[in-house]
């Protein structure tokens, strides 16, 4: 009696390679890098695998609030391309590595972190799936440079076709004065040498449904 053979259903969406995969988990991780576009228009911020040289390679952001009180300085979407086919992410941990830095005025002290929110964006509505936080920083009349690396459980999420996997980066500071400070975040994927950071490249690595 001849044995019959099933022919499974190819995974819906699946994505045709990945970086690495976690077998234990039940991922492909698929790895994207963030940067910054600039047309005549306006500047963008993109997730991209390509490893392209960003617009710019780094962006300061004054962090005076006017008060000690934390304030929102930053709030930038990275954007994947719209997907062309149906996808399940998460089911898994990503991770998220980004260097950034604090500067305080000469006369007081700035605190700064950086909130990462991963998200799914179909054009009008906004849903949030995880979030991460960096530990805050602080630092008196110097740098305060560091990399972070972040872990955080993502739920599995199905997108439809059209839909966008998005990770909107927050950051948020606070002054012992009203004195102006910065936070600076690097995010080029080419990684140029900036400071004395070990990489400028800040780079998400995103779970994405395996149908074993």
């Amino acid at each position: 009696m001849a044995i019959p053979q099933v022919y499974k259903t190819a995974a819906e969406g699946a994505i045709a390679s990945y970086n690495y995969t976690d077998i234990a988990e039940g991922t492909g991780i698929v790895t994207f890098y963030a940067a910054r576009t600039q047309d005549s228009v306006a500047s963008h911020s993109i997730l991209t695998q390509n490893v392209v040289y960003s617009d710019i390679a780094s962006t300061a952001v004054a962090n005076n609030v006017g008060s000690d009180t934390w304030g929102k300085k930053i709030d930038w979407d990275f954007d994947v391309s719209p997907f062309n086919m149906p996808q399940t992410i998460g089911g898994g941990k990503a991770n998220i590595s980004v260097s950034w830095q604090v500067t305080s005025p000469a006369t007081g002290t700035a605190y700064g972190n950086l909130l990462f929110l991963i998200r799914k964006w179909d054009g009008t509505t906004e849903t949030e799936i995880a979030s991460v936080a960096t530990v805050t920083r602080g630092q008196a009349d110097t740098y305060g440079e560091v990399t972070s690396l972040l872990d955080v459980t993502v739920p599995k999420t199905h997108f439809k076709k059209g839909d966008v996997l998005r990770v909107t980066m927050e950051g948020w500071a606070r002054s012992s004065d009203a004195n102006t400070g910065m936070i600076t975040v690097l995010h080029d994927p080419k990684a140029r040498t900036i400071h004395t950071f070990d990489t400028s490249v800040l780079q998400v690595n995103m779970p994405f449904h395996l149908d074993l």
